[in-house]
């Protein structure tokens, strides 16, 4: 069987929650459990396969230059994953999506005829905003996954664990929060805005004026 060597790319918020949560705490867990042919994780973040060659890399969105230099390897044939998309910045998730990763994933040559894949990973926002809520309901080419808290099949006893949260926050299962996080559904609250805004209350509506020419200015005044 003829095995050629990839890129694979995971992105996450900060340095230091990749370094701990995915590559302390999950990679090399992974490795070492299933005695997986990888060197340990460098200082620039890297681990190679010693049977195929392929590279593992880890980067978090707070360096995007850091990326950046990473994409003389084609990532086609590849993967990416860019996790936590709810909590980052349009301005920095977009271009790193479209001008960085997205033509890197299509750079196939003959060693490398398939394009590599792009994975978003994130929870629903707090707010009906950002670039990876709005591809989620606009991105008709996209192949969706979801599931709740109660479809994880690592997660048990979550009847009891919700009935605690709720009678630890005194709200019921109605609240938006709780409709987000626990049942996944796309439920948001206006008080969880900066301004609280609402249509009804904060709509300005000008106060009727008696018009007045006044010559060449035409100007406007109130009684």
């Amino acid at each position: 069987m003829l095995f050629r060597s990839v890129t694979a790319l995971y992105i996450g918020l900060t340095e230091k929650s990749v370094w701990y949560t995915i590559i302390d705490k999950l990679w090399n867990n992974v490795v070492r459990d299933y005695a997986l042919p990888f060197t340990p994780v460098n200082a620039d973040m890297v681990a190679t396969c010693t049977t195929t060659g392929s590279i593992v890399r880890f980067a978090s969105s707070d360096d995007t230059k850091h990326i950046e230099s990473y994409m003389g390897d084609t990532l086609a044939g590849g993967i990416v994953i860019i996790d936590e998309c709810q909590s980052m910045a349009l301005d920095v998730l977009q271009p790193l999506v479209e001008e960085i990763i997205i033509p890197s994933l299509g750079d196939t040559t003959e060693a490398h005829p398939d394009q590599g894949r792009l994975v978003l990973s994130g929870t629903i926002p707090t707010t009906p905003h950002g670039y990876f809520y709005h591809k989620w309901i606009e991105g008709n080419t996209w192949d969706k996954h979801s599931w709740n808290r109660f479809q994880n099949i690592f997660l048990i006893k979550q009847d009891v664990t919700l009935a605690k949260t709720l009678e630890t926050l005194n709200i019921t299962d109605r609240d938006p929060m709780i409709r987000r996080l626990w049942f996944g559904e796309l439920v948001f609250d206006a008080n969880e805005t900066a301004y609280r805004y609402s249509s009804a209350r904060s709509t300005y509506t000008p106060p009727k004026v008696t018009k007045r020419d006044l010559g060449p200015f035409h100007c406007t005044f109130s009684d």
